[in-house]
């Protein structure tokens, strides 16, 4: 979702509170867009705008992605997992 449109994500959301009955887990790129490999097609996710409503989703935890593509473990994150549960229908 990090590299989707301000407005995508929203709506992507609003189908995940809508349809989502028990588990939702989204690992995605976090950080200013100039802090994201200098691109700015990436918009960070970690902004409470993009947070599922906390009265129909628990945050269960949050964990860094520690592999990239290339197969290497890395000491620096940008992309995290957010694992949300389902409370309230």
């Amino acid at each position: 979702m990090s590299q989707m449109s301000a407005e995508t994500v929203t709506e992507y959301l609003h189908q995940i509170n809508r349809i989502c009955t028990s588990f939702f887990l989204h690992a995605n790129v976090e950080g200013s867009p100039q802090s994201i490999a200098g691109n700015s097609q990436y918009i960070d996710l970690s902004d409470p705008r993009f947070e599922l409503p906390s009265e129909f989703f628990k945050h269960i935890y949050r964990f860094p992605g520690l592999i990239r593509n290339d197969g290497y473990i890395v000491s620096e994150f940008s992309t995290w997992g957010y694992l949300y549960e389902r409370i309230s229908n």
